[in-house]
């Protein structure tokens, strides 16, 4: 969707990597806005159009792990036992399927 005067576009993506706070929206590839609403939505273009030339403070990038990229200081995830106490798993036990003697 565009506004009548060309202005400003409104394009829907499968994923901005903010699940946990979605509907959210990307301004200018530069901007997160988070839970958006059509309100809030209508809010953020009156904004831009009344200020041209707004700054706009980048929000939180989401950060996703580079595949490409294995860091030596991840540790594999840490079970808890039924008192919230870590399990006793190694890393190299972490996702195996072997039963524990």
């Amino acid at each position: 969707e565009t506004t009548r005067d060309g202005q400003f576009s409104l394009e829907e993506v499968a994923c901005l990597a903010a699940c946990g706070s979605a509907p959210a929206a990307l301004v200018n590839n530069f901007s997160y806005v988070e839970n958006v609403t059509p309100q809030s939505l209508d809010a953020l273009i009156k904004k831009l159009r009344d200020e041209p030339g707004l700054t706009m403070a980048p929000g939180p990038m989401p950060r996703l792990p580079d595949p490409h990229h294995h860091d030596e200081r991840q540790e594999a995830p840490q079970a808890t036992g039924s008192l919230g106490q870590p399990a006793l798993t190694t890393a190299a036990e972490a996702g195996s399927t072997e039963r524990k003697p």
